[in-house]
């Protein structure tokens, strides 16, 4: 998915969630990007964090 993601985002931003939705092959952005930072504020396996700072900076 995150190729998806910045190939259409490289082509033009997305103004919503429904975009993001229609332009890739993501079908609930917004559930997705909150899963996501959860895990990275919960340091759950992530390699990159970009969401939320990590460890090494804080």
């Amino acid at each position: 998915h995150m190729w998806d993601i910045l190939n259409a985002r490289n082509r033009q931003k997305f103004t919503t969630f429904q975009d993001i939705s229609d332009r890739t092959s993501l079908s609930h952005p917004a559930k997705q990007l909150a899963l996501r930072i959860v895990k990275e504020l919960q340091r759950e396996g992530i390699k990159y964090y970009l969401f939320s700072k990590t460890q090494k900076y804080e």
